[in-house]
């Protein structure tokens, strides 16, 4: 009985520590309009794996299960953890656009505009493998260690050795735009120009595949042998499956421009702290085995456990709801959809996360005005609408900015739990950076407000390209993260959506009472203003009209930044005191909003990450479980 427990004990910490696993099988596509890398099941069902991406191109994976996305007009390579945490591994190049790894786990990429094809060791070391092509397109290594390049302008494919030294494999070709090897040692080659793919026999005899394609781009095989090819041109993107004998089917349709392809591996990756974890379950039972104590002094080791349990109290208390049903399924939004804006797919999240419950209040703001605004090096408090108690959000400023006359913030009591507004995009990226760093007090700059979840550069902003950064702990929201906790139904791993966030497909009305059963949300309409001579409302007024996750006021008081990146704009999404329920649909999007703007019916909303449990506290509680064990033994 007592290995028995131990074994149970054991498991369950595994159970508690693991990380993810990831899942072979599951082709990740990206799209190359929206900037998202998808993920699809082996049966076809999809999920964003990422998003924000400028220009998603080429996609290949490590032998850690970690994928790697070539970003063309950021001119950067992304890695992706298996888990969907993102970091630079490679930028200043000139539009990347395939990606390949040798059998050392060195990457290669081709750089389009340069015509050079560089090689990056393991640790993002790079140095130039061969220059001087022609537009180069796509990589494939061989089982040989030899590197294949398609070249569009001259319709070559080119061989490489691993030494560099080059031979034309091909010829003729019109626009090779993807390569891929069978298991035989085949390759194959999409034809961009002509619409089909080529087969190759190892010697280079030709034969044609599949014809009739619309903009053949990237290939990879899954592990049966069966052949996925992203056609980029057609009218709905389909990406096609063919079976070793050519026999084609539709997989998945719907994208925008898809032009990479890859296959996960599956490889478990149990993190630093799963590691610690299971070590400190081993040696607890080792010990208790050789009835050793694990503390002699247990008044004194109880009282370390508990300060290292115990949380931080911070100044500003973010309510959030959990948003989990992981790998659910996204619908289409935009103007094609009787909304506005670019269609997009919109609301499949891979991920558990937690989300503001509530819009950032402006007596929540007006705390982070005070811990880094003595001194306002980048604007945060917007002058003079904010403290307008009409339209504003009652936010007032008095002294001088200096540092021995610093600035400090009141917020009228009316106004302390209505959503800020007047803030640009840059302001809640500040403001979801300071809670990141554990909601320090100091001068704005890096681990105050300018790092975090966003490193923020003045050359990032102006060019509009700064994303979420991997080790995120919060951060302003996503646009599939938003729409999730907005209007998906709630009841599983499904694509159910409601059309309003009002857990309803009909219109909300504007009852400030709302009585049951709710749809109502501060929206346009007489009489206006509909609360007291103030514009908004405060945040949870419609006690009855929450979304299906339990948030409140995404439908109305005041539109919502997310991370969407359009050229040079950031998104809204929700609708606001101003606007008809038209702009509350979960079609209408707004893409278009300049993100150094401020706007009386502009606010924002937070996300958290779900955290793994630090060391510290879990090696912790840990020793907690033991020490409560020991004292029940011995006192």
């Amino acid at each position: 009985m007592r290995r028995l427990a131990w074994f149970v004990t054991v498991l369950a910490a595994w159970s508690w520590f693991s990380s993810h696993v990831a899942t072979a099988g599951d082709l990740f596509v990206s799209e190359w309009y929206f900037g998202c890398v998808y993920q699809y099941t082996p049966s076809g069902t999809q999920s964003t794996f990422a998003s924000g991406l400028n220009s998603a191109n080429g996609l290949a994976f490590d032998a850690g299960g970690n994928l790697f996305v070539a970003d063309s007009r950021s001119n950067i390579i992304y890695k992706f953890t298996p888990s969907g945490s993102r970091s630079t591994f490679a930028s200043g190049l000139s539009w990347p656009k395939a990606l390949a790894f040798d059998g050392n786990g060195n990457l290669f990429e081709v750089d389009m505009s340069s015509g050079n094809i560089y090689k990056f060791t393991p640790s993002g070391s790079r140095s130039t493998f061969a220059s001087g092509l022609k537009f180069p397109t796509a990589l494939a290594f061989d089982g040989n260690g030899n590197l294949f390049v398609g070249e569009r302008d001259s319709g070559t494919v080119h061989k490489f050795t691993s030494s560099g030294a080059r031979s034309t494999f091909a010829s003729g070709l019109n626009s090779p735009a993807g390569l891929a090897f069978d298991g035989s040692g085949n390759l194959f080659e999409t034809d961009f120009g002509s619409g089909n793919i080529y087969k190759f026999t190892p010697s280079g005899s030709r034969s044609t595949f599949a014809s009739g394609l619309n903009g053949p781009t990237a290939l990879a095989f899954d592990g049966d042998g069966n052949l996925f090819e992203a056609d980029s041109l057609n009218l709905t993107n389909n990406i096609y499956k063919f079976t070793p004998s050519g026999s084609r089917s539709t997989f998945a349709s719907g994208l925008n421009s898809p032009v990479g392809l890859a296959f996960a591996p599956t490889v478990p990756e149990p993190s630093t702290f799963a590691l610690l974890g299971m070590g400190a379950v081993g040696l607890m039972a080792f010990a208790w085995r050789r009835r050793k104590r694990l503390l002699q002094y247990t008044p004194l080791g109880a009282a370390v456990l508990l300060v290292l349990v115990a949380g931080v109290a911070h100044a500003v208390n973010i309510e959030t709801v959990p948003v989990g049903n992981t790998g659910n399924a996204g619908e289409w939004s935009g103007e094609s959809y009787g909304g506005v804006g670019p269609n997009r797919l919109c609301g499949a999240v891979n991920y558990a996360y937690n989300i503001g419950k509530y819009e950032v209040t402006a007596g929540q703001y007006t705390a982070f005005l005070n811990a880094v605004g003595g001194v306002d090096t980048y604007a945060l408090y917007y002058v003079p609408d904010m403290a307008n108690t009409t339209y504003g959000c009652g936010i007032a400023r008095t002294g001088s900015g200096t540092v021995s006359i610093p600035y400090t913030y009141t917020v009228a009591a009316s106004f302390v739990n209505r959503p800020v507004n007047f803030v640009d995009y840059w302001c809640a990226c500040r403001f979801a950076n300071w809670l990141h760093n554990g909601q320090p007090t100091g001068a704005q700059g890096p681990g105050t407000t300018e790092t975090g979840a966003y490193t923020l550069t003045s050359t990032a902003i102006s060019r509009n390209t700064v994303v979420r950064n991997t080790d995120w702990k919060w951060a302003v929201t996503s646009e599939d993260e938003w729409y999730k906790a907005a209007y998906h139904k709630n009841n599983g791993n499904t694509g159910d959506y409601f059309d309003y966030p009002t857990r309803s497909n009909t219109p909300p009305g504007r009852d400030l009472a709302d009585p049951l059963p709710g749809n109502n949300a501060n929206i346009n309409g007489s009489p206006s203003p509909i609360s007291a001579g103030k514009h908004t409302t405060v945040v949870g007024e419609f006690q009855n009209s929450a979304s299906p996750y339990g948030t409140f006021d995404q439908g109305g008081n005041v539109e919502e930044w997310n991370e969407t990146i359009t050229g040079s704009y950031r998104a809204v999404r929700g609708g606001a005191f101003d606007r008809e329920s038209n702009r509350l649909l979960a079609s209408g999007r707004a893409p278009y909003a300049y993100p150094l703007q401020e706007w009386s019916d502009v606010g924002f909303r937070v996300v958290s990450a779900v955290p793994e449990p630090g060391s510290l506290a879990m090696l912790a509680g840990i020793a907690l479980t033991a020490l409560l064990y020991w004292w029940r033994k011995h006192v």
